[in-house]
């Protein structure tokens, strides 16, 4: 769960406002929301600004729209969030919120959603040439959520509701240059409880799925935002430009300048490199406790430019499994208490498809680029029809072994067989064949002792780790170590190679 801040883009207005210390008017009000009502719409009482001393108390409502959702058995309540904006002067302005709120969405038989904070104390400073905050802060206090669905086809409902004592987040951003903004968020929560509960309808199998509830708690929560080169203006005029053209043949009659505002916005973001992890946590299930030191993540990814990237990973800490699980006597130490897994997937392009959509695009048709086109933005979106695969330095760690790996690969897009390269090391391997020496008779036991009897035969011995670099060529040659090992993998469940087929001749 991530706690966010009212939106940077609901204040450029500001942009637009007289920045002087003088006292709030009247007049400078009703300009306030009629900027405002350019991105939210002009609908009444979705925006109200009125002057307040030397600075205006602004109030959003989202009642107005919600009223008029037709959806059957559709019910909603939504507090207005209220806040207070004051011209620091030089372009900056002190925005500030306090108070309680609430919001409650549902359909009857379908879904419920309902959350409440005690409190929401927020501050910060809004800089109208960047057209976002140069600091922000936030203090949440006593925040619940409640979430209730049932499944359209097997009428399971599940149930979660979340408690999180308090949230505390603090944002900064600054002038990157060209018009983008580079900006950093923190957030910290403490005194997490969720408690998820699933059950089938009267008469209806649950099945494996049904029936059961658990309840995690987390001591603490952290997370971590850097966002590099927004493009912060051109995504707020963009928009506005929708707002203000809120039927098709608004935009069909303007499709030359929604092209030229779509390619305004472009990269969106340059990056985004995010991090977070619940620490101490706790999980209560029918068979009983389990527990992580910490269990984190970590996301890494380029906006629409020519050097694309996404990676992800995955971290936990601290594994304990709950007493009394119905586990042979010989896996005791075997089972991981940590690991460490992820995937970094490069050498795309999102630059080159994206303007091509932009350029070829006519949204008077039923498709808006030419059937068959499918081809041309493959190749744009790879170029060399390869994307990059790494897979990061990895562990995965138990009381008796630890396994590290790594390894690159090149993906063909053509079906052709990529080219690997990896390596895989295992410290502890002598204790773990000891360990299953003592289940003589098991047979899953006995079938993974032949497989680590064969692996350290063509392992290399380094100290008290065994290694195996490990390269496999498109042609389905497999080296391990420097030997030839093609002919065995099958023995260790690899498939067969396949060959992509030749090229036709040119014509």
């Amino acid at each position: 769960m991530k706690t966010r801040y009212v939106s940077s883009a609901l204040f450029f207005i500001l942009a637009s406002s007289t920045s002087s210390l003088a006292a709030a008017t009247a007049e400078e009000a009703a300009r306030i929301q009629a900027t405002f009502q350019s991105y939210l719409g002009p609908e009444p009482g979705v925006v109200t600004v009125t002057p307040a001393g030397d600075g205006y108390e602004i109030a959003l409502d989202a009642m107005p729209y919600l009223k008029k959702v037709t959806e059957p058995n559709f019910k909603a309540s939504v507090d207005a969030y209220r806040f207070t904006v004051t011209p620091k002067g030089n372009g900056e302005w002190s925005v500030s919120g306090n108070g309680p709120y609430k919001l409650s969405t549902s359909v009857q038989d379908v879904f419920t959603f309902e959350m409440a904070a005690g409190n929401i104390l927020w501050s910060g400073t809004y800089n109208d040439t960047l057209y976002a905050f140069t600091e922000q802060k936030m203090e949440i206090s006593a925040l619940t959520i409640n979430q209730v669905n049932v499944d359209p086809t097997t009428k399971i409902k599940s149930s979660v509701v979340t408690v999180v004592d308090k949230t505390n987040a603090v944002s900064n951003s600054k002038d990157a240059g060209n018009g983008l903004v580079d900006g950093v968020s923190n957030y910290e929560m403490s005194g997490l409880i969720s408690s998820t509960t699933m059950e089938a309808a009267p008469g209806n199998d649950a099945g494996a799925l049904g029936n059961f509830a658990y309840v995690a708690n987390a001591e603490k929560a952290k997370f971590s935002t850097s966002m590099f080169g927004m493009s912060s203006r051109p995504l707020l005029d963009l928009i506005a430009f929708f707002v203000a053209r809120p039927s098709k043949e608004l935009l069909v009659k303007d499709q030359p300048l929604l092209k030229e505002k779509l390619l305004a916005a472009l990269p969106v973001f340059a990056s985004i490199d995010g991090s977070g992890a619940y620490e101490n946590v706790v999980i209560d299930t029918s068979i009983g406790k389990f527990q992580l030191g910490t269990m984190g993540g970590t996301v890494n990814m380029n906006g629409v430019t020519k050097t694309g990237r996404f990676a992800e990973g995955i971290e936990i800490t601290g594994l304990k499994l709950p007493d009394g699980l119905p586990l042979p006597p010989w896996s005791k130490g075997l089972v991981p208490t940590s690991m460490k897994l992820g995937f970094d997937f490069s050498d795309f392009d999102l630059d080159a498809p994206v303007r091509k959509f932009i350029a070829e695009m006519d949204i008077t048709k039923t498709e808006p680029v030419p059937p068959g086109s499918e081809a041309a933005y493959l190749a744009a979106v790879a170029p060399k029809n390869t994307l990059k695969l790494v897979i990061p330095p990895g562990e995965i760690s138990s009381e008796l072994y630890t396994i590290t790996y790594e390894g690159t690969t090149d993906i063909n897009l053509s079906g052709a067989p990529p080219a690997v390269n990896a390596t895989v090391a295992m410290k502890g391997m002598e204790q773990v064949i000891a360990q299953l020496q003592q289940a003589a008779t098991d047979p899953t036991a006995q079938q993974s002792l032949a497989m680590l009897f064969a692996l350290k035969g063509i392992g290399k011995a380094d100290g008290d780790t065994t290694k195996w670099d490990i390269s496999m060529s498109p042609d389905g040659k497999m080296l391990v170590n420097g030997t030839d090992m093609t002919a065995l993998g099958g023995a260790f469940g690899l498939p067969p190679p396949t060959l992509a087929p030749a090229p036709a001749p040119a014509q």
